[in-house]
């Protein structure tokens, strides 16, 4: 549910794949109060993201933990 929340978020402000998923990150993140501590959970989304231009018949891609 966080990271629906999240993604509704940041489609709203960002188009670009890898700007979505960083967005999205840091929602999850703050919602989940972790921290870059070594004691802090490490619980997460791995996922990916694919924007397609029909028009100029271009593809980007963007994954968390997710290879193309």
């Amino acid at each position: 549910m966080i990271s629906s929340e999240k993604l509704t978020d940041a489609l709203q402000e960002w188009d670009q794949p890898n700007e979505i998923l960083t967005v999205l990150n840091r929602g999850v993140k703050k919602s989940l109060n972790q921290t870059d501590k070594e004691d802090s959970t490490r619980d997460g989304l791995d996922t990916a993201l694919c924007s397609v231009d029909i028009k100029n018949r271009a593809a980007l891609y963007s994954g968390a933990n997710r290879p193309i």
